[in-house]
């Protein structure tokens, strides 16, 4: 925000009011409190989330092909791939574990959804807001990648629990 120039309340208010950002605690509001949409909303809604992905989904494979690589970018993608795979599941578990004390149960689904590649909303308010373009396609499909192997991994240390 500061790098485009935008500072304080409008750069705040501008993201607070972002329809990406509404839409995720609007859903988050209706499901919290258990509102039930009308089918024909329900289904419209589905509709146009099983077209959105692909199609954001092909929008970042073609945005990869436009940024350039160098060194120091690959060390600061391959860092923060570290953090993501293996440096947010390992906290969630400590803190879950020690902190907590939350149940087997618990802290397995807690570490799990924490080893889940990065979605694909990062993406899109980076893109959004010109920031990080770069490494934030490089690190979803990193992610998204290296996940095939570390959440057979975590899935392992945390059954282990039980």
């Amino acid at each position: 925000m500061i790098r485009s120039g935008e500072e304080g309340f409008y750069s705040y208010s501008k993201v607070a009011t972002d329809p990406i950002l509404l839409a995720i605690v609007g859903g988050a509001l209706i499901n919290l409190f258990g509102i039930s949409l009308p089918a024909w909303l329900a289904s419209s809604i589905d509709g146009i989330g099983f077209i959105a992905l692909p199609i954001i989904l092909v929008v970042l494979g073609a945005s990869l092909g436009f940024y350039r690589t160098d060194d120091l970018k690959q060390q600061k993608v391959s860092m923060l791939l570290f953090v993501k795979v293996v440096g947010f599941p390992f906290a969630a578990l400590i803190v879950a574990q020690y902190l907590f004390s939350l149940s087997a149960i618990e802290t397995q689904v807690l570490v799990l959804l924490c080893a889940l590649p990065t979605g694909i909303n990062v993406y899109l308010l980076a893109e959004r807001y010109q920031v990080a373009r770069e490494s934030t396609a490089s690190v979803i499909l990193g992610s998204t990648t290296c996940s095939l192997v570390s959440l057979i991994g975590w899935e392992m240390v945390v059954s282990r629990l039980a």
